[in-house]
């Protein structure tokens, strides 16, 4: 979703996920996507770090599951079955927006599993509501100045722009996430 990844992006039962080993690495870094993001998100980043860390980005299942796991603590839960299965153990977890919310959640409730903990532009902490206009989602312009305000710009092109269009034309795709924007609204995990 929302870009591809220039990395092998693997599948197992469920779930889709990036994993890059390295050959002498202490850390497992696990990166979380947000609400509008994807597994290309951290591209530039897995660019960067090279081989010198073990990485994980697993795909959140933002579409996929039913209605009422629509929540920062089943998002959590679902996390930990993952790493679980991958046998990944005291991690430093990386998220951004609702990625970064999903990471807090897990922190807090498997602090065990967490060697560190890395947040960039984290929901459940400081929430920017979109303001009092009403939503004109099929309005591209609108969409796009909504987006502009959320990501960085040098990633909103037009492909982008149209992936969201598709994601709120979608019925149960929006409701998923509306369940999750007032989600993170209402758990607040700033204290």
């Amino acid at each position: 979703m929302f870009g591809n990844s220039s990395y092998k992006v693997l599948e197992k039962d469920s779930y889709r996920y990036i994993k890059l080993e390295s050959n002498n690495s202490e850390k497992q870094l696990v990166f979380l996507h947000g609400m509008f993001g994807g597994l290309s998100n951290f591209d530039p980043l897995l660019d960067s770090l090279g081989t010198n860390y073990d990485c994980f980005i697993p795909e959140i299942p933002l579409y996929e599951l039913p209605n009422n796991k629509m929540k920062i603590n089943e998002l959590a839960k679902w996390l930990k079955g993952i790493l679980d299965a991958e046998g990944l153990d005291e991690v430093v977890l990386m998220g951004n927006s609702l990625g970064g919310h999903i990471a807090l959640e897990f922190t807090h409730t498997y602090p065990e599993n967490v060697d560190a903990l890395v947040l960039t532009g984290s929901a459940g902490l400081f929430e920017n509501q979109f303001g009092n206009t009403t939503p004109r989602r099929f309005d591209r312009e609108y969409i796009r100045k909504r987006a502009g305000e959320t990501f960085y710009h040098d990633i909103l092109d037009d492909t982008i722009i149209d992936e969201i269009m598709g994601v709120i034309k979608d019925r149960k795709k929006l409701m998923n996430l509306l369940k999750l924007a007032r989600a993170t609204h209402k758990y607040n995990m700033e204290e």
